[in-house]
């Protein structure tokens, strides 16, 4: 059996025949209509037994004689393997059995995308979106239920994501989130990924480009989120799902998509509660049918309800549907259907036979009371004031009366149209005060953990310190930071939608937005999180204006200011830093005081203003030391030592550095001494000490992997690169400088992207790669012209002028 390497026998005469014939794998595949995919596979052997179709086309291309044409044939017939097709694409979620009424609809999908794929015209996707925006009516059963019975006309496989364009108090997926997402299951390197959403749209069009693929694009919130991710070129086809008729996407074909007519319903029914049965009494049926909306989703809940009742006349359950329902005759909406199916789901649930199921009942409805995506058991036992056993025991039988999912152990989710009957169902039987309480049990459970975890992935912030301690006794501990972070990633989306919940619920205490903004700066600082961390602050700063919260606003605008720095927003960076600065001087907050001089000296730094830079870096120093805040002398230390070393004084850099490192040793702050190794290796190697530099720059990159913090790293990588290179090891350099620079483009960081280009032009003309030095060049500048830094001065007077000497 070949290893791939060499490729088949077929493989082989493939690519010989397509050689004569001077063609290229692009031009075979397009003669043939076959994907470029399966050419490349084919001839490296990961076909081992393709389609006789497959076989016919290529002879109607390759074979110049009818011996030839046979030779092909056999040498496909002799193929062993069982293998037809390479491993392709498959995130497809399982289509529903029971989708009813969408022939016209099904056939309507199966002729748009042929167009697509016979006539070779530009991709156009098809948008099933619901007459008036209605969930429930069953828009992506039909996409998932379309994209399978048309999966085998496109052998590269299938992409799918759910782009949360319909669910409550969560923000939809970015595309750039996206983008990433289809480019790393196209097989292409993380940090080959682009940052920015144009250019890893147009990477992904790239990846794209003569594959035959289908692309399922669930939840759709707008056309702006969708266009990014179209491929460029035919062969692929797409499916987008939306509440909104997206009509502004240019060259989408809509299929507006209505609830089922009575006799679809009906049959509908027949097939979840058994068809015999609904024979027998299609009267009650009928009015089953008519009470749901005739609304899949409704029409589910009531079948599966009788289902689970073999007993139960239909009859029953119609009466009870109409008795739910006393205003059906005043709210003609397609919706209502779905409120009368919960509200029987939920009766049922409250007038069974243990005790369990009435408890269930009743936790039902503050169970929608949060925002987010998902709920832990932990989050929800304190909800709803009970222990976790137990709770997680009302969770699964709420999910076997299917008023929750559960999307993997011990977690749970609502859909969004259950949440809304949910909270209805809270304002009905559970008092506002009640709510409030039950709410605020969870965002102050959410805080105390949260405050939890930024005490292990950064021991020594002075936010621990202003840490209201009555509140974090509930919380959730962890063993280490990695399993910190693992919490934090988990509940990612539902602690971001609490922060806005917390600050806009009547009845919650508003520190509790801003005790979590607060707590989450460690989490979305080491992620790089940088648009969250942005989003979370200028919610705190506007309740804390709100509250006349005076050290909140300043804290605010400090964490604000270090997001704007982060999205190289130097002038709002600025603006915020100077603000918390003010109020901490006027306030009389010394250590505040020091840590905002910090930022301003960073921030001056960066814009190569040294002096400024100096003086407020000193000025910070002396607070600290007064102080005897350890931590702070560290931190400064360490700027001061990058302003001195900037300057070329070296032996003054060299003895903040490790003045620094001695301190962040003795405080166990393992990614502040990440940061301080950094500095120190970069001095070292100005000082032509690089044996100990890159002792420091590789024990800094160690620590940085094992906490998972990408931007340190990324510099580290950076320095590694330039010591490399001043040792004459230019192979070694370029490894590390491409490796910082694509980590850089991971995470956004434009200025770093800059350096690593400057550098790498620099290390490519040293090896005497002119053309790709003044590539690198070009690209830096831009950045750097674009971001409005000094940087770019360097690349215009000394970088360029020097290849045109040359």
């Amino acid at each position: 059996m070949s290893d791939g390497r060499s490729g088949s026998s077929l493989g082989r005469m493939v690519r010989a025949l397509r050689e004569q014939g001077l063609l290229t794998q692009e031009e075979l595949a397009a003669r043939a209509g076959l994907s470029v995919g399966m050419i490349r596979n084919l001839e490296a052997g990961r076909i081992r037994r393709p389609r006789a179709s497959s076989v016919r086309a290529l002879a109607d291309v390759l074979a110049t004689s009818e011996e030839l044409r046979q030779q092909l044939t056999a040498a496909a017939a002799d193929e062993r393997d069982v293998e037809d097709v390479p491993a392709t694409l498959a995130q497809l979620p399982a289509a529903v059995p029971w989708l009813v009424g969408r022939a016209e609809e099904l056939k309507a999908l199966d002729e748009f995308l042929s167009a697509q794929v016979n006539d070779g015209s530009p991709v156009s996707p098809v948008v099933i979106s619901a007459i008036g925006g209605t969930a429930g009516v069953g828009k992506s059963a039909l996409a998932l239920h379309a994209a399978h019975r048309l999966a085998n006309r496109y052998p590269d496989g299938q992409l799918y994501v759910d782009l949360r364009g319909a669910t409550a108090g969560v923000e939809p997926l970015d595309p750039v989130e996206v983008l990433g997402r289809f480019l790393r299951a196209l097989g292409v390197d993380l940090n080959a990924i682009p940052a920015e959403a144009e250019e890893a749209a147009a990477r992904l069009r790239s990846e794209l480009a003569g594959r035959r693929l289908l692309m399922v694009l669930d939840n759709a919130r707008d056309a702006a989120q969708v266009r990014p991710l179209l491929p460029g070129t035919p062969g692929c086809g797409v499916l987008v799902t939306s509440r909104r008729m997206l009509t502004n996407l240019d060259g989408a074909r809509h299929l507006h998509l209505s609830v089922l007519n009575t006799a679809q319903a009906v049959e509908l029914l027949g097939r979840l509660a058994g068809a015999e049965r609904v024979m027998a009494e299609q009267q009650a049926a009928a009015e089953i049918a008519r009470c749901c909306g005739n609304l899949p989703l409704a029409l589910r809940i009531a079948g599966a309800r009788l289902a689970a009742r073999p007993d139960w006349p239909l009859r029953t359950l119609a009466e009870r549907l109409a008795d739910q329902r006393r205003r059906l005759d005043e709210l003609e909406l397609t919706d209502s259907g779905v409120r009368a199916s919960f509200a029987v789901s939920h009766q049922e649930l409250s007038s069974g036979p243990e005790p369990l199921d009435h408890a269930a009942a009743r936790a039902f409805g503050l169970l929608g009371l949060p925002d987010g995506t998902e709920l832990g058991v932990p989050v929800a036992a304190r909800l709803l004031d009970d222990e976790e056993p137990r709770t997680e025991r009302l969770l699964e039988r709420l999910v076997d009366a299917q008023l929750l999912d559960s999307p993997s152990p011990g977690r749970y989710r609502l859909h969004d149209l259950l949440r809304l009957y949910a909270r209805e169902l809270a304002a009905e039987r559970h008092p506002a005060a009640e709510r409030a309480a039950a709410l605020n049990r969870t965002l102050e459970f959410n805080a105390a953990t949260a405050w939890h975890t930024l005490a292990l992935l950064r021991p020594s912030d002075p936010r621990l310190e202003r840490m209201d301690a009555r509140r974090c006794s509930d919380g959730l501990e962890f063993d280490d930071a990695t399993e910190a972070l693992e919490w934090l990633e988990t509940e990612r989306a539902n602690l971001l939608a609490a922060v806005e919940q917390a600050a806009g619920t009547p009845g919650i205490p508003d520190q509790i937005a801003i005790q979590l903004a607060h707590a989450l700066f460690g989490f979305l600082l080491v992620r790089n999180y940088y648009a969250d961390l942005e989003r979370i602050n200028q919610t705190a700063l506007r309740v804390a204006r709100r509250t006349g919260d005076r050290a909140a606003q300043a804290q605010a605008l400090s964490d604000l200011g270090s997001a704007f720095w982060y999205l190289e927003r130097d002038e709002q960076a600025l603006a915020c830093f100077r603000d918390s600065l003010a109020i901490r001087r006027q306030l009389g907050d010394r250590r505040g005081q020091a840590a905002s001089l910090g930022n301003l000296s960073v921030l001056y730094g960066r814009q190569k203003q040294f002096a400024q830079a100096l003086t407020c870096e000193q000025e910070s120093l002396a607070i600290y030391q007064e102080l005897g805040d350890h931590r702070g002398q560290a931190v400064s230390l360490g700027n001061l030592g990058i302003h001195h070393e900037r300057l070329g004084q070296y032996d003054q850099a060299l003895a903040c550095q490790q003045e620094s490192l001695t301190l962040n040793r003795e405080l166990g702050d393992r990614r502040a001494q990440a940061v301080s190794l950094n500095n120190l290796g970069t001095v070292h190697g100005l000082l032509g000490s690089y044996e100990q530099a890159l002792a420091c720059l590789q024990e800094s990159l160690a620590i940085c992997r094992e906490l998972g913090d990408r931007s340190v790293a990324a510099a580290t990588l950076h320095d590694l690169g330039v010591v490399n290179h001043r040792q004459g090891l230019f192979d070694r350099a370029l490894a590390f400088l491409h490796e910082s620079l694509a980590t850089y483009r991971d995470l956004g960081d434009r200025h770093g992207q800059g350096e690593s280009l400057r550098d790498l032009g620099i290390t490519l003309l040293a090896q005497g790669n002119r053309q790709q030095a003044r590539a690198a060049w070009l690209e830096a500048l831009a950045i750097f012209e674009k971001l409005q830094a000094a940087d770019a001065d360097q690349i215009r007077a000394q970088l360029l002028p020097s290849i045109e000497a040359q």
